[in-house]
């Protein structure tokens, strides 16, 4: 069941209407956005800036997908070679290759780290660093305060 309620944007479901939304089932996972230090939502920032409105459909079914499930096979969503941790969750619309980076973590948790629209067959190491250093900090901030699990 889902409720609307005002929450902070690290802790949040999007919505293609932009309310903040959470689910209270214990079985499906909890989908986290980074926040970085100076308070901005990087995948929600990439989310917004989206020309095409049916592009960001795509891409919060997906992620709500992937809160329900936890899993998803390829080539909805790929483990990072070189990362014990990180993920891609992929989405093809258009002509566009759509991913974004993710991690589980703790307390049955999917934190979404890095967005970005893909122009090569390769995955950019550029794009892979940005979502490790993102990763590394959220984990620093979420083992200095445990009330956020």
């Amino acid at each position: 069941m889902w409720h609307s309620r005002p929450r902070l944007c690290g802790h949040a479901r999007y919505s293609l209407d932009g309310r903040s939304q959470y689910c209270d089932t214990s079985s499906v996972f909890r989908i986290v956005f980074h926040v970085a230090d100076s308070g901005r939502c990087p995948v929600r920032d990439f989310l917004d800036a989206l020309p095409d409105i049916r592009a960001k459909a795509r891409l919060l079914r997906a992620i709500q997908r992937l809160g329900e499930e936890g899993f998803l096979p390829e080539p909805f969503s790929k483990a990072i070679s070189g990362s014990r941790k990180l993920r891609e969750l992929r989405v093809g619309f258009d002509g566009n290759i759509y991913r974004v980076f993710y991690s589980l973590v703790s307390g049955r948790r999917i934190v979404l780290l890095h967005g970005f629209v893909k122009k090569t067959s390769k995955t950019p190491s550029g794009e892979i660093l940005i979502a490790d250093k993102r990763l590394r900090q959220f984990l620093e901030k979420d083992h200095e305060d445990p009330t956020k699990r």
